[in-house]
């Protein structure tokens, strides 16, 4: 048998000629079943003209179709004898699902659409809703189709760096943040499966840099994709940028912020890929600044010298909090926990959040104190004049830890009292989860549901429909969905909103979002008049399909109800544009 190369990524090249139909109809419903398991083993992947070419589980499958129908070749005992085996089946499964034509142009739409916004500072849900819808497509399209996507993440990465300052508000700023990290993650998993030219994404990811805030991108998360290569020119095009600055003027605020960007990115690129204490040293000398005493310890450390690390962060006299953080970390390594967890509470005090009271406890276990730091963190979270939601959060966890049950449910209560209607489902769902888990060792869960509806009841008459869709999103967390629909249609909800509480659902519970999107399709169809609505409905419904994926399910029935009910020639070619 002759196998064409296949290289250790996924790389695909026009679509396939075959349905599930015709892989159902070639093997039997044993190594049909074993197949549809086999799918998440499925490695190498290459799809060309006419045929499939995989590796699953060590086996090498080729699916061809030169005689009019699907026929299948494998290398495993029953391949080998003609059979079309479980390894076919999964490999056969796994192109129909992945590999359908891609409209590029749309998914250029949408990366402009999404990376020329903004999270709003009042309602940031609305711009995450769409980077999520986004970001999830361009994930499932970089299966079979990297090639297409890599540039596209490029585009996207650079596009949210533009509109990354000033965002207003922590839960803007949160959701930008979340949307750049998924972007930049996408990127490399499409790099890994077609890679770029190490020259052109080092220069790509340096002129992001310089151009862009530096500070939000790290070229340490390319590593993989640049390669050595890839490294040198950018180290090459880092050292020309710096040697081509004019000498700074202070007065000068552009010249000062160009100073500043290329020392920034010179920094970051010493201490991720040439730890060298001297050469730290003297960068530090020509850019003094308060974090510098941090990175040559840090240095030290990754060198192995973590004593000489000690000695330098113990003579600084006024440590960052990064500062305190190395020095603890350092003590650890040494077995110092006393002097660890001094400098651990230390932080605590300052900033006391969750990550901080958790490295704490870190500490605090070999010197058997868990208990003693449980209760100080907790007298010092009582104090505070004021409480964030984070703080609040941790105290509630931290009463249920030494069995304050009332004064736990009590916090909770006041978190979920907090939350505002509107656009912060996702918020709010957490907040009612936690309140009812504070309510279970006081035998109160029945109370607490029946106190947080009646909360959501009094903003929905004082609010209307805006309130009314936290409510019938929660409903239909609870589980209530003849109620959650009730509500709906007493509030005449429309399309967007039926959508938003969609998609605020689908994060945890895809089988309940999938009908209240249907919905949303149909009040699209049935209420607008504008010329966009079967678009619209189409892309709904491409949603509706990633749901049903996710949830396990099969999308042909609802789409076949949906065009049975809607059967209009302008809704067909919108399903056939978004390739359903």
């Amino acid at each position: 048998m002759v196998w064409l190369p296949v290289d250790a990524i996924w790389c695909t090249i026009g679509t396939v000629w075959f349905t599930e139909d015709d892989v159902f109809a070639r093997a039997d419903i044993d190594r049909y079943e074993l197949g549809q398991e086999l799918c998440e083993q499925v490695g190498p992947f290459q799809v060309l003209a006419g045929q499939v070419v995989a590796v699953v589980c060590d086996r090498q499958v080729r699916l061809t179709g030169a005689d009019g129908r699907l026929t299948g070749e494998c290398s495993c005992p029953a391949g080998l004898g003609g059979v079309f085996c479980e390894h076919c089946v999964a490999v056969a499964v796994l192109a129909v699902d992945v590999v359908r034509p891609l409209d590029a142009k749309a998914l250029l739409t949408a990366v402009d659409s999404v990376g020329r916004t903004r999270p709003d500072a009042t309602y940031p849900d609305r711009w995450a809703d769409d980077a999520e819808k986004l970001l999830l497509t361009l994930e499932e399209a970089t299966i079979g189709h990297p090639a297409v996507t890599r540039p596209l993440y490029q585009r996207l990465v650079r596009r949210l760096a533009r509109n990354g300052s000033n965002l207003g508000s922590h839960e803007a700023y949160s959701l930008w943040s979340d949307a750049v990290e998924q972007a930049t993650t996408g990127l490399v998993q499409a790099c890994v499966r077609e890679p770029a030219d190490p020259d052109e994404l080092a220069v790509w990811a340096f002129d992001l840099q310089a151009e862009e805030p530096a500070h939000f991108f790290d070229v340490a998360d390319l590593v993989e994709a640049l390669g050595p290569r890839g490294l040198a020119t950018y180290r090459r095009r880092l050292d020309q940028a710096h040697r081509n600055l004019a000498p700074e003027d202070p007065y000068d605020h552009h010249s000062v912020h160009q100073h500043g960007v290329i020392a920034y990115i010179r920094e970051q690129f010493l201490v991720a890929f040439e730890p060298d204490v001297e050469v730290l040293s003297a960068f530090y000398a020509e850019n003094p600044r308060p974090g510098s005493a941090v990175s040559i310890a840090k240095a030290l450390r990754s060198a192995g010298r973590v004593d000489e690390a000690l000695a330098w962060l113990e003579d600084v006299p006024r440590r960052s909090h990064e500062g305190d953080d190395e020095l603890a970390r350092l003590y650890e390594v040494r077995g110092r926990y006393r002097d660890a967890a001094r400098v651990r509470w230390d932080i605590f005090e300052r900033l006391p959040h969750s990550g901080h009271y958790r490295a704490l406890l870190a500490v605090a276990e070999p010197l058997d104190a868990v208990e003693y730091a449980t209760d100080r963190a907790i007298s010092c979270l009582e104090g505070l004049r004021q409480r964030d939601e984070n703080a609040d959060d941790l105290l509630a966890e931290l009463y249920g830890t030494r069995g304050r049950y009332r004064d736990a449910a009590r916090i909770r209560w006041n978190i979920f009292e907090r939350v505002p209607h509107g656009h912060f489902d996702r918020n709010r769902e957490r907040a009612y989860w936690a309140l009812l888990a504070a309510a279970e060792p006081l035998n109160a869960v029945e109370y607490a549901k029946n106190r947080a509806f009646a909360h959501l009841r009094e903003q929905v008459a004082r609010s209307g429909a805006d309130a009314a869709t936290s409510l019938v999103h929660l409903l239909f967390v609870a589980g209530d969905e003849e109620q959650a629909w009730r509500v709906a249609r007493e509030h005449d909800l429309d399309d967007r909103q039926l959508a938003h509480i969609a998609r605020a659902l689908a994060h945890r519970h895809p089988t309940a979002a999938i009908p209240v999107l249907v919905r949303a399709a149909e009040l699209t169809i049935d209420r607008r008049t504008d010329k966009a609505r079967y678009a619209r409905a189409g892309e709904v419904l491409a949603e509706i399909e990633v749901l049903h994926h996710r949830a396990g399910l099969d999308f042909a029935d609802c789409l076949d109800q949906f065009t049975a009910a809607h059967h209009q020639p302008a809704l067909l070619a919108a399903l056939a544009k978004a390739g359903l």
